[in-house]
């Protein structure tokens, strides 16, 4: 029985293996540059989009799933039923 193939964590793993195999210091140099710039943009997004959520509980970062009800007007068991169904009628 054939085994499950492996995940491969792409690109870490892979290409910071190839600029190695290069044998030089400025290949490597430009990975941990690329590695930078990736997690610059990644902190830019978060502050921009990101909740400030420490400490705090769920119903104070978003409304609950319940609130759904007064915005549509359907109680949480139509709306079940309405998933459960897919009939909108």
């Amino acid at each position: 029985m054939p085994s499950a193939p492996r995940r491969r964590n792409w690109p870490d793993p892979w290409l910071f293996g190839i600029l190695i195999e290069t044998g030089s210091r400025t290949s490597v140099f430009a990975g941990y540059l690329l590695g930078a710039a990736l997690m610059i943009a990644a902190a830019i997004v978060a502050g921009l989009w990101a909740v400030a959520a420490e400490r705090k509980s769920l119903e104070a970062v978003s409304r609950p799933l319940a609130s759904v009800d007064e915005a549509c007007g359907l109680s949480l068991q139509q709306m079940a039923a309405i998933v459960h169904t897919g009939d909108a009628a």
